[in-house]
């Protein structure tokens, strides 16, 4: 955050490879204020504040600044970024703003950041999905500041049996099961992305032993 002369409030800035700094409203609604400052500059208003920014973008670089010269209510906003490419250098800030009895515009640092993992499953049954989340607490509302994906486990494997003459072919969620096909003298056929085993004779006895042992693995098998 920037105390220019008390002007602007915000920099938007980028500056080389690594160097950036953003600025998004994440309560109550989710809005990054790069897209709202992308014309020449001037006043932007919208159903939560009225803000006036300064465009200064290079052909390669952002350089914007920006103060809330307007609060209908009481906003949350990251400051976010890095100064280079040393990863000590990120920053990650959080403020209140408001308006103040006075009328005058307020920016107060939040520095209460919360942290948690949490296990889910993914929409489609098939992943569980391990994230950490920080978040603040504001109005009784758990407002995320980020979410980190820490670990992605396939926990739905769904395969095809498929008999073709005196070959069973095998596809779908393979690569976990692929020391198995193995075992079991399926070769991989590159250009089909299936598993192929050459059977001389009893192939649907052999479907039948394959499709047992996979759903004794908890392999869900169609055909």
């Amino acid at each position: 955050m920037s105390n220019e002369k008390e002007e602007w409030h915000f920099t938007i800035w980028s500056w080389g490879s690594c160097g950036r700094g953003y600025v998004d409203v994440i309560y109550p609604i989710e809005m990054p204020l790069t897209w709202l400052t992308n014309g020449r500059g001037g006043k932007v208003k919208t159903d939560l504040f009225v803000i006036e920014y300064v465009n200064n973008d290079s052909r390669k670089n952002y350089h914007r600044r920006l103060r809330f010269a307007e609060i209908f209510q009481p906003i949350i906003v990251r400051n976010h970024g890095a100064g280079s490419c040393n990863p000590k250098s990120a920053f990650d800030n959080i403020y209140l703003i408001f308006k103040d009895n006075d009328g005058s515009i307020k920016i107060e640092e939040l520095k209460d950041i919360e942290e948690e993992v949490i296990t889910e499953t993914s929409e489609d049954g098939k992943y569980q999905i391990t994230w950490k989340i920080k978040y603040i607490v504001f109005n009784n509302n758990k407002i995320t500041i980020t979410k980190t994906m820490l670990d992605k486990k396939k926990i739905k494997l769904i395969v095809r049996l498929t008999v073709e003459g005196n070959s069973i072919t095998v596809n779908g969620d393979t690569y976990e099961i692929k020391d198995f096909l193995k075992q079991r003298k399926f070769k991989f056929d590159g250009n089909r992305k299936v598993w192929v085993l050459n059977v001389n004779d009893n192939v649907e006895e052999k479907v039948n032993e394959l499709k047992h042992e996979l759903e004794n693995m908890g392999v869900i098998v169609e055909s």
